[in-house]
């Protein structure tokens, strides 16, 4: 019997030293209603402070764009330039045109619109670029077409003459007996879009010009020489028909 009640109390030091570690985390005298509570009010606080952050978050509105409208010319567009604008505030900024820019295209500003609300971000500043035509080049893609004047002389004859480029004057040789409407090309002299190194062709149109006076020199000239040098250069738009 003695043994029995000795084994008895070993048991129950045994099951009081085990007890404290059932619930981890918690004191051994933690009940199971009062860690309900403890849970509850963690949740509540948890979802109070995800409520506040979506407030928070809820009243910061990003600022509105604002638009601006800038003409150029033909050459800053093709080579690139820098223009300054002056914002509503008095602000002055000077906004790149990259090379290159197409007409009506926009040029994005970071941060350079309406201010935002509640701690949002400032909207963008969106320039509009607009771009005057030019009296000699014309543009196809990165592209330059010309139409380059020639004399009589140097379409029968050939000749050596400058051409003008966005770039400046080249030199350029035109082939003997060079036809109204033929077109020559020079290479790499056109438009580069940005920072990129390749560019596009300018292709130059020959557009022979006759004296504005009559000649009687060259009128004699032609008559003797189509007397023994004539040819058809209409049988074959007859033969289409």
């Amino acid at each position: 019997m003695v043994a029995s009640g000795r084994s008895s109390a070993m048991s129950m030091r045994a099951v009081r030293d085990v007890a404290p570690g059932v619930t981890k985390g918690l004191p051994a005298s933690t009940s199971p209603t009062s860690t309900r509570k403890i849970f509850s009010a963690s949740s509540s606080g948890n979802l109070r402070g995800a409520r506040r952050t979506r407030r928070t978050a809820d009243s910061r509105q990003r600022g509105a764009d604002r638009t601006y409208k800038i003409t150029i010319d033909f050459l800053d567009a093709a080579k690139g330039a820098t223009r300054r604008i002056t914002l509503p505030s008095g602000k002055m900024l000077d906004v790149k045109i990259p090379a290159g820019i197409d007409d009506g295209q926009q040029i994005r500003l970071k941060g350079q619109g309406h201010p935002g609300a509640g701690g949002g971000s400032a909207g963008d500043a969106l320039v509009e670029v607009h771009v005057t035509p030019h009296p000699v080049f014309q543009r196809d893609g990165d592209d330059i077409r010309l139409e380059l004047p020639l004399t009589l002389p140097e379409a029968v004859l050939g000749a050596r003459i400058e051409v003008p480029t966005i770039d400046g004057k080249v030199s350029m040789t035109i082939p003997k007996g060079a036809n109204n409407g033929q077109v020559l090309r020079l290479k790499g002299k056109g438009v580069g879009k940005g920072t990129k190194s390749e560019r596009g062709d300018q292709y130059v149109v020959l557009r022979i010009v006759l004296p504005q006076k009559p000649d009687p020199d060259l009128e004699d000239a032609i008559e003797k020489w189509a007397k023994s040098h004539s040819y058809d250069v209409r049988g074959q738009l007859m033969r289409d028909l």
